[in-house]
């Protein structure tokens, strides 16, 4: 119950307030709002768009390093390999100490000298070739290109590089004698006795090379790209410092491997990443890249900052323009009002100067019409007492009741905040073609064609106002359109069907339906149709017998229609009601055809 009063103070405290207020609160509904969220929309899409734009930079330099360093491995492998295999070496490496004269070594050494060389020349001038060999040799030890294999048995390469079958193995550096390289090595065996280990190569990249090429992922600082093997240990990095803050769990790196070389987002010590992990070759390694968000926003802090600014001044300047003219529209608007509460008061001298040729004017211009029209009906009433001339004033008063268009005026007002003009246009060529139909130049009779119009022209206003809940569809015989019908006869119908029939539904919204044609006695019959809440049968029959009283100007339009078509067609017409609850009404009214033989109205 309190938030039910709560919402009728609310209601009615709106409807207090007065017109230049309700624009302002209109505006900042209708446009404020709807251009912050808008421009947050678009600001969060530019940031998107740059973050990914980020993010693809990233993930080409990503794969320039990996192609880079797959290639520099493949040619190491292959050149590790061709040694390994080579006969030649083979040989040497697999004759019997006992037998293997001094000379005969340092024949064998020169020959190894020589082929090792032409390796050494061909490759990147910081990669260091080793030749392993068994020791007791003379040159085991030489220490240059050839380097004793027993002396490597406890190191952690060797243990790597000879346990079990394998074959090629990749060394971080924690696995060697110095911390500053990686390592590939290929071990030796006897090609007569597999399992007889004669050798190994091994050939050493500066891990300062490594590092260098690593850091070229990194668009930023605060980016992170690292090796590291399947056992979890480290080869390289680009910054060793950010190791252990933006080093992945295992979780999220196994994430990142399954994505297949792309960059994924996932959240770490409450912290979002992009983070991308392949493996190298067949080496065991993985190349990951970490980018945390907020290293890529700060990047494109700049531009969100300028987006922020101009859409600032934007609103500021929209609302200061804004401001004159809703005032401009507002005063116009009031003055009008103001006259038309002087009109009810029975001040019927209360013109207004037109001073402009817009839709308001338009308004004007009609609502002075209006006031000499009435001067003169009242002035024929006074002198001529006709009961028609009275039924006529009457209606035409009901039909420029003030609320009608102050409701009119004020929907304009809110679509104007809605900036549409083309439905402004719209509301206000239909209102000014609705008075210029009521009107009728003074003439009492019009065509059934002109007053189908009129009801179009009320229709389309009403179901503007009430946001198109309430449709009209109109079916006619085209072949009665040019008889005769008396001016505002279907439009009061047609309005208690809206307030009396479909506003009174829960929904608030239904259709109406205007159907024409001769009859099988040939007298024209017109109907309207409404799905409203419809009337009980005691209801009904109190209306046929005319004692259903309505106070209101509605409900007066609908009894006096009866005897405004009797004063003009005699008894020959007649007006019928159907109606059930629940379900709708349709009031139909029977005229003669009489053909309309006074001035057409100009369009």
């Amino acid at each position: 119950m309190k938030s039910m009063s709560f919402h009728k103070k609310l209601l009615s405290y709106f409807s207090n307030m007065r017109l230049v207020q309700k624009f302002l609160l209109f505006f900042l509904l209708a446009w404020i709002i709807p251009m912050i969220i808008s421009s947050y929309y678009v600001y969060q899409r530019i940031t998107d768009n740059l973050v990914a734009s980020q993010i693809e930079l990233a993930y080409q330099g990503y794969q320039q390093v990996k192609s880079f360093l797959t290639y520099r491995l493949e040619r190491i492998f292959l050149t590790c390999r061709t040694i390994a295999m080579d006969s030649q070496v083979n040989e040497i490496l697999s004759r019997d100490i006992s037998n293997y004269t001094a000379s005969q070594q340092m024949r064998d050494l020169s020959n190894l000298r020589v082929y090792l060389e032409q390796f050494q020349s061909h490759r990147n001038g910081s990669d260091i070739l080793r030749l392993y060999v068994p020791g007791g040799r003379i040159y085991s030890n030489e220490n240059k290109l050839v380097f004793n294999l027993e002396t490597a048995k406890d190191t952690l390469w060797y243990k790597k590089t000879f346990s079990g079958w394998g074959w090629t193995t990749c060394n971080p550096p924690g696995h060697m004698e110095t911390e500053d390289v990686v390592s590939v090595v290929r071990p030796i065996r006897d090609f007569n006795n597999y399992q007889n280990k004669i050798g190994a190569v091994r050939i050493d990249i500066s891990l300062d090379e490594i590092e260098s090429m690593l850091s070229r992922v990194n668009i930023t600082n605060g980016c992170l790209t690292y090796i590291i093997d399947r056992d979890g240990v480290f080869v390289g990095a680009s910054d060793n410092e950010l190791l252990p803050v933006y080093r992945l769990s295992d979780e999220h790196l196994n994430q990142a491997i399954e994505a297949g070389s792309r960059f994924i987002s996932v959240w770490e010590r409450e912290q979002e990443y992009w983070v991308c992990a392949s493996e190298i070759l067949e080496t065991g390694w993985l190349l990951v890249t970490v980018l945390p968000e907020k290293e890529l926003a700060g990047v494109i802090s700049k531009m969100q900052s300028q987006y922020i600014i101009s859409i600032s001044i934007l609103f500021i300047v929209v609302f200061f323009l804004s401001v004159p003219a809703i005032n401009s529209i507002t005063k116009r608007i009031e003055l009008l009002v103001e006259r038309m509460k002087l009109v009810q008061e029975g001040n019927l001298s209360a013109r207004l100067e037109v001073n402009s040729e817009d839709e308001i004017g338009q308004l004007t211009q009609n609502f002075n019409f209006m006031l000499e029209r009435i001067k003169v009906l009242m002035r024929q009433q006074y002198k001529l007492g006709q009961e028609l001339k009275t039924s006529e004033l009457k209606a035409l008063q009901a039909q420029i009741n003030p609320h009608f268009l102050y409701n009119t005026l004020e929907m304009i007002g809110w679509l104007a905040l809605e900036e549409n003009p083309q439905q402004i246009r719209a509301v206000v060529r239909n209102l000014a073609e609705f008075y210029r139909l009521s009107l009728n130049r003074g003439e009492t009779v019009t065509t059934i064609d002109n007053e189908l119009k009129l009801v179009e022209s009320y229709m389309y206003i009403q179901s503007t106002r009430f946001r198109n809940r309430i449709q009209l569809t109109i079916d006619v015989n085209p072949d009665i359109l040019g008889y005769s019908i008396p001016n505002i006869t279907l439009q009061p119908i047609v309005e208690n069907a809206i307030v009396h029939g479909i506003l009174e539904k829960p929904t608030k919204s239904g259709n109406i339906i205007v159907e024409g044609s001769f009859n099988s006695e040939g007298m024209i019959e017109l109907s309207v149709i409404d799905n409203g809440v419809g009337m009980s049968a005691d209801q009904l029959e109190k209306l046929k017998k005319g004692k259903l009283v309505s106070n209101d100007s509605i409900g007066y339009g609908i009894k006096n229609i009866e005897k405004r078509l009797h004063l003009f067609f005699g008894n020959r017409c007649g007006v019928y009601y159907e109606s059930k609850r629940n379900e709708g009404t349709k009031v139909t009214i029977c005229i003669p055809p009489v053909p309309y033989e006074g001035q057409q109205l100009e369009a």
